[in-house]
């Protein structure tokens, strides 16, 4: 099966982003309706198509829009496996893998509906450790894809 999707000329290609993952990667990247400036960007998403690695994968390209460390690292909370190619005139002009930063702030809130921060991500703040999330105001440990994006 060929993907039909147009070649871009500078910009960001995430793959291998969990199937189904891929609009939760664009809220993520603040990449969606409600910001005005997304409007600039050309964005196709390709959702559930095969992977030999994965099975099943989603594939996001960006036209115009070059991701800085901080954005790649978020997509860690979302797609760990995911991989991130910068696009200079149509070819491949680096290759990253996402990790998951040391500490994480203001992109997710706790899920402990007790914490300060669960309904207040402008002060959320989580310690990565080992791949878990503290909450450095509850204390509780969570796995990534627990938190509210």
């Amino acid at each position: 099966m060929d993907l039909l999707v147009e070649k871009i000329h500078n910009g960001t290609v995430i793959d291998r982003i969990e199937a189904f993952s891929s609009l939760r990667v664009l809220e993520i990247l603040n990449l969606n309706s409600k910001n005005k400036d997304s409007s600039k960007y050309r964005i196709a998403a390709v959702i559930n198509v095969p992977s030999k690695k994965l099975g099943k994968k989603d594939i996001l390209k960006i036209e115009g829009k070059t991701l800085s460390p901080d954005e790649v690292n978020k997509i860690a909370l979302i797609s760990p496996s995911a991989t991130v190619n910068l696009i200079e005139n149509e070819k491949v002009a680096s290759k990253n893998t996402v990790t998951l930063p040391k500490e994480i702030s203001k992109i997710a809130s706790c899920p402990n509906p007790n914490c300060v921060s669960h309904n207040n991500k402008s002060i959320s703040r989580f310690q990565n450790e080992d791949g878990n999330l503290r909450c450095r105001f509850c204390e509780r440990v969570f796995e990534a894809n627990e938190l509210i994006l």
